[in-house]
């Protein structure tokens, strides 16, 4: 059970990625965000009732980006979109792991941004951090994104510094270079991540903090 955590454009997925490609089971929790607040479901009604009917698009999508800019720059809007989403969110990842137990999946690799933040660290026999420079990841999220760079500063304001999310992770991944630099040093986590005996660790839902 290996955890893949970092803040906004620090190349998580395509840590994770890269690690399924190598024969990992990767669960994305960014995923379960969408699937837990798809239309007709109870999280994405309550949502529009705390932050208001607009929120929801036409034909009947969240509004991600209205909500994002809400949230970083109202932090008590912020813990509140949390507390109605993070249960849903848990209770997916723990059905989804189940599974790949059941499949007897040697590897799980669950791609969690807000790891630390919501307690879930010890479910997890390893967790990797992976970082970039502040820069990069402003100019990744402008082009990714379509934000502007004080939007996108804004978002990266609001998470974790990376110098705790490195000092709290087993393995560290730096990506301030290219694909093909990533890739290797993704090799070579999964290498050592292949010697870590079977776990008998098991996914539960967890309180939001």
């Amino acid at each position: 059970m290996v955890a893949v955590t970092g803040g906004a454009a620090s190349g998580k997925s395509a840590v994770s990625k890269q690690l399924e490609s190598l024969g990992a089971h990767v669960i994305d929790l960014d995923a379960l965000s969408r699937e837990a607040a798809a239309p007709g479901t109870a999280v994405l009604s309550a949502i529009a009732d705390r932050f208001g009917p607009e929120i929801i698009s036409p034909d009947g999508q969240l509004e991600r980006r209205k909500l994002r800019d809400i949230i970083t720059r109202n932090e008590s809007a912020r813990q509140q979109l949390e507390a109605l989403i993070h249960p849903e969110i848990f209770r997916l990842m723990a059905r989804d792991i189940k599974k790949a137990e059941a499949r007897g999946e040697k590897m799980i690799v669950v791609e969690v941004p807000l790891l630390y933040e919501t307690g879930m660290a010890s479910l997890f026999d390893a967790v990797v951090a992976v970082t970039a420079d502040t820069r990069l990841r402003i100019e990744r999220l402008v082009d990714r994104d379509g934000v502007t760079r004080d939007q996108a500063r804004a978002l990266l304001d609001v998470q974790m510094d990376d110098a705790e999310k490195i000092s709290r992770s087993r393995y560290v991944l730096t990506n301030n270079g290219s694909s093909e630099a990533l890739k290797r040093d993704v090799e070579r986590l999964y290498r050592d991540l292949e010697k870590f005996p079977m776990t008998q660790k098991k996914a539960k839902p967890l309180d939001t903090p």
